[in-house]
C-alpha cells in the first residue's frame, strides 16, 4: 500500500523541499507564531468573557 506521501505528489515535493532546508542549516528569520501562543490564548479569553458579559439586546416585538 503506497503512504500518504507516495499518494501525492505535491506533498511529496514539499517534503523533499523541508528536508533539503534543514540539510543546509536553514533557519527562518520571522518569528514562529507558536511563541505567541499563550498571549493569544489569553486574549481570545478575554473577548469571550466580554461577549458573555455584555448585555444582550431585548428582542423586538
Amino acid at each position: 500500500m503506497k503512504s500518504f506521501l507516495d499518494r501525492n505528489p505535491k506533498e511529496k515535493a514539499v517534503e523533499e523541499s523541508f528536508a533539503a532546508l534543514a540539510r543546509n542549516s536553514y533557519e527562518s528569520e520571522r518569528p514562529d507564531p507558536a511563541d505567541n501562543v499563550f498571549s493569544v490564548a489569553e486574549r481570545l479569553r478575554r473577548q469571550q468573557n466580554q461577549t458573555e458579559s455584555s448585555p444582550s439586546l431585548p428582542d423586538s416585538p
